[in-house]
């Protein structure tokens, strides 16, 4: 069992995880079955896919090239939607709150702060050090600045795990890769570090690439 950490509209910018790249990645960890960060209703109509052009453009073609199965992660997209509207509403109520808002733009800017840390290759982004800093400011700071905005995030990473959790258990013999939203990669690990009858692995330990077929 392996996650690998996905950065949505950047593999479509950056030659160091371009979407060939991801590719080559995912045939590095051999996967029987794929876990992704889609819906039903996006693997049917690819358009929907426009926020994730990483599941369209490399990710839905590979898995089909290989006749992998692929396992969605994601609700359905009105239940996404709504979480998204409860996310925004959250967002707009602690802007309009002068103690808050001050600890919004701190945070954003610590956010950002990882945007500005340019790495020189690949293991430098996936590695577990990496995942360190995300739980520092995506689990850590976020939950204990915004609670209720912590706790949904909390949610949404559970119902993903949920899902894992069940298709391991399905599959108990089957090597299993997911893919999802490198803020939600360090959360799955922590959970599947200690899930029983899991082979954990960190996708630290597949890079350097090799060529692959992609």
């Amino acid at each position: 069992m392996v996650v690998i950490g996905t950065m949505y509209q950047w593999h479509l910018r950056s030659p160091m995880y371009s979407l060939d790249v991801l590719s080559c990645l995912i045939g590095k960890t051999n996967p029987d079955i794929l876990c992704t960060e889609f819906s039903d209703e996006q693997l049917e109509d690819e358009s929907a896919c426009d926020e994730k052009p990483e599941y369209p453009l490399a990710i839905i073609p590979y898995a089909r090239k290989h006749g992998i199965p692929m396992v969605s992660l994601q609700q359905k997209l009105d239940s996404w939607r709504e979480y998204e509207r409860k996310v925004q509403n959250e967002i707009e109520r602690i802007k309009k709150d002068p103690a808050l808002s001050r600890k919004w733009e701190f945070w954003k800017e610590l956010r950002e702060s990882m945007g500005e840390i340019y790495s020189r290759n690949l293991f430098d982004f996936l590695c577990q050090a990496y995942d360190t800093w995300t739980e520092i400011i995506h689990g850590r700071f976020y939950s204990r600045l915004f609670p209720e905005l912590g706790r949904m995030l909390d949610d949404w990473n559970q119902q993903y795990c949920d899902i894992v959790e069940k298709t391991v258990k399905d599959n108990p013999e089957s090597r299993i890769t997911v893919t999802v939203g490198s803020k939600h990669k360090y959360w799955i690990n922590n959970r599947l570090r200690v899930m029983e009858d899991v082979s954990f692995q960190h996708i630290q330990e597949y890079l350097p690439l090799t060529e692959v077929e992609v």
